[in-house]
C-alpha cells in the first residue's frame, strides 16, 4: 500500500485484531472497509522493485531431425526498410552466464552447435526482435495496461533437442517498475494462456507503427508479419507464426477420439503451427525486492511464501493459494536472499538485495537468477518432454490398430538407452547451490516419476511382446509336431501290419486282387488315426480336469 508521499509499506495485521469468531461479519466489514486490505496479498507483501519473466512454449517434433530444422529456420526472413530481407532467426552463442560453472559435458550438449545435431540454440534476429517486441504493452483487465520491453540479451530464444523436443524463450519485462505483486501474477497468467477467452491481448503502441516498411508504410512489421492489420494480438498467435516455419518437422501424436476434439482446442493458435507438449505457456519468472527481505526473517518467509506459490504455479491473482508459510511445491530457500520454487507450470525466484544499497552484488543478483539458473531448469523441463515423447510413442506401439513392428520396439528401447546415457545428467554443476536447484526443478516437474513410469511402460510392452511371440512360437512347435505325430502313426500302423504279417502265416499266403492291398493298407492308417484321436481326447480331457 501507499501512504499519501506516495511511498510503499507494508502493513501487519495481527490475529487477535480479528476478535471473536461472532463478530465475523463486523470484522469483515471494517477489513473491507479499509483500502490496505482490499486484497490480503497486496496488503502485506513489500512493492517489488523487478520483474523478468521468459515465457516458455514447449513443443514436439521428430527426432534426429535438429539440423534440417536448424536450416529451415536460417532460411526464413522478412521485409524490412527498402525491401531488404532481414533474417528472423539466427544461431546463436550462448551467455557467458549460461555457461558459467556447468560441467563441460553439459556445456557440449546444449551448445556444441545444431549442426552436429545434437541440440540447436538459436535467437531471434535483433533487428526484428526491436521491432516485434520493444513497443508492446498488454492490456490488463480493469487497470492500467503495462509497457513492456526484451531483457537484454536474451530477447527470444529457441532451442531444439535431438530427442524431439523444443523450447521457445521470450524474456520480457515491464519498462516501468513498481508493479504489485497482484498486477505481476496477473500479468504472466494473462500471457501464459493459449485459450481466445482469457489470453491477454498485446498491443503495438502507436509510436512503434510510424516505423514505415516502404511498400506498406501503415503497417507495422509485426502487422506484416501476423499477415493482418489489426495492432492487438495474444503472445501465442506470435508465438505460433513464429514456430511455423518447422511445422512440417512435427510428428502425428495418438490422439484417442473421444480427446480429439479437447486437443484442438487447446492448440489454439498453433493448429497450423508445431505440436504443443501443453495447453499454455510455461512461466520462469525473478523478482526482485529490497534489503528488507531477509529469508531468515520467519515473519518475511510466511508472508513471501504464498506470493512464490502463485508465481511458480501461474496462478491468477484471484485465486485462494495456499495458506501462509506454505508453498505447497518444491521449493528451497538458496541463501538469505534467494528463495526457488519449482511446479509443473512454472518456476520463480524471489531476490533480494543485500546492505549497503551500494552492494556491488545487487546489481547482478537479478541477472544471474534470470539466467545462471535457468539452464538447470532448461534441463529438466527437457527430460520431462523428452519422456513423454517417449510414453506417447510407446501408446502408439502397444494400442496401434494395425499391429506394431519389432522395429518400434527396437526404436523404444533405443531412444530410452540414449536419453538415460545422454540427456538424464546427475549432475549438471560442480557448484552446490546449482547442484540443488536442479534437483529442486526435476522434483518440482516430476521428471524422476515419469522416467519410471516410461521404463515400466517399455518394459511391459517389451513383456507382451516376448509373451506373444512365445505364443507363436509354441504354436509353430504344435503345428510342426502334429505333422511329426501323423508320420509316427503312419509307421506304427506299417509296422503293426508287418508284425502281423509275420505272426498270421495265412496272410502271407493270401494273394488277394490288387485293390485288396490298398484297403488293407488305408484301413490301417485309418485305424491309426482313430487311435491318435482317441489318445487327443483323452489329453483333453486331462487338461480340463
Amino acid at each position: 500500500m501507499r501512504n499519501q508521499k506516495g511511498e510503499s509499506r507494508a502493513y501487519f495485521l495481527p490475529a487477535a485484531q480479528f476478535g471473536d469468531s461472532n463478530d465475523l461479519e463486523s470484522n469483515l466489514s471494517r477489513l473491507f472497509d479499509r483500502a490496505c486490505f482490499m486484497n490480503p496479498l497486496d496488503s502485506s507483501l513489500p512493492t517489488p522493485k523487478e520483474l523478468q519473466t521468459r515465457f516458455l512454449c514447449p513443443f514436439f517434433f521428430q527426432r534426429d531431425r535438429v539440423r534440417e530444422a536448424g536450416e529451415e529456420l536460417k532460411r526464413v526472413s522478412i521485409a524490412g526498410r527498402g525491401g531488404k530481407l532481414l533474417n528472423i532467426w539466427e544461431p546463436a552463442q550462448p551467455h557467458d552466464l549460461y555457461l558459467e560453472e556447468l560441467l563441460v559435458h553439459v556445456r557440449d550438449y546444449l551448445f556444441r552447435g545444431f549442426q552436429e545435431g545434437e541440440c540447436g540454440y538459436f535467437q531471434l534476429a535483433e533487428q526484428v526482435s526491436n521491432a516485434f517486441f520493444n513497443k508492446l504493452e498488454v492490456e490488463m483487465s480493469g487497470g492500467e495496461n503495462i509497457p513492456l520491453r526484451l531483457v537484454p540479451k536474451i530477447r527470444a530464444e529457441l532451442f531444439l533437442f535431438r530427442v524431439g523436443v523444443g523450447i521457445f524463450s521470450l524474456a520480457l519485462s515491464p519498462r516501468h517498475d513498481g508493479l504489485t505483486c497482484d498486477e505481476i501474477l496477473g500479468l504472466n497468467y494473462g500471457l501464459s494462456q493459449l485459450r481466445k477467452q482469457v489470453a491477454s491481448r498485446v498491443r503495438v503502441t502507436q509510436q512503434s507503427r510510424i516505423t514505415p516498411i516502404e511498400e506498406h508504410a501503415h503497417i507495422s512489421l509485426i502487422d506484416q508479419f501476423l499477415g493482418r492489420r489489426d495492432d492487438a494480438f495474444t503472445l501465442g498467435e506470435l508465438v505460433a507464426k513464429l514456430l511455423q516455419p518447422i511445422k512440417r518437422f512435427s510428428r502425428e501424436r495418438h490422439l484417442r477420439s473421444g480427446a480429439r476434439e479437447e486437443a484442438e482446442g487447446a492448440q489454439g493458435f498453433f493448429e497450423d503451427s508445431v505440436e504443443l507438449a501443453q495447453e499454455q505457456l510455461s512461466v520462469y519468472s525473478s523478482v526482485q525486492f529490497g534489503a528488507e527481505v531477509d529469508f531468515e526473517v520467519p515473519d518475511v518467509v510466511s508472508i513471501l511464501a504464498v506470493f512464490l506459490s502463485k508465481l511458480a504455479q501461474v496462478e491468477e491473482p484471484g485465486h485462494a493459494g495456499s495458506p501462509r508459510s506454505i508453498v505447497g511445491i518444491p521449493n528451497c530457500a538458496l541463501n538469505r536472499k534467494q528463495w526457488a520454487a519449482v511446479g509443473l507450470l512454472g518456476a520463480a525466484h524471489i531476490v533480494a538485495d543485500q546492505e549497503p544499497p551500494e552492494h556491488p552484488f545487487n546489481s547482478a543478483r537479478m541477472g544471474r537468477a534470470f539466467m545462471k539458473y535457468f539452464i538447470p531448469y532448461l534441463l529438466a523441463s527437457h527430460q520431462r518432454l523428452a519422456l513423454q515423447g517417449i510414453i506417447h510413442d510407446a501408446d502408439r506401439a502397444a494400442f496401434a490398430r494395425t499391429g506394431s513392428k519389432p522395429s518400434d520396439h527396437d526404436e523404444l528401447r533405443q531412444c530410452l538407452l540414449e536419453f538415460a546415457l545422454r540427456g538424464y545428467f546427475t549432475q549438471v554443476s560442480s557448484r552446490d547451490v546449482l547442484h540443488r536447484y536442479y534437483h529442486i526443478s526435476q522434483q518440482g516437474l516430476d521428471v524422476r516419476n515419469v522416467l519410471e513410469d516410461t521404463r515400466r511402460a517399455v518394459g511391459d510392452i517389451e513383456a507382451k511382446e516376448t509373451a506373444k511371440l512365445m505364443t507363436e512360437h509354441l504354436g509353430a512347435i504344435r503345428g510342426v509336431q502334429e505333422k511329426v505325430e501323423v508320420l509316427e502313426f503312419a509307421v506304427i500302423a506299417i509296422s503293426v501290419w508287418a508284425v502281423l504279417e509275420s505272426l498270421t502265416p495265412g496272410l502271407r499266403e493270401w494273394e488277394p486282387k490288387p485293390p485288396w492291398h490298398f484297403i488293407a493298407f488305408v484301413a490301417a492308417i485309418a485305424c491309426s488315426f482313430l487311435l491318435r484321436a482317441i489318445i487327443d481326447l483323452w489329453n483333453k480331457d486331462n487338461r480340463g480336469n
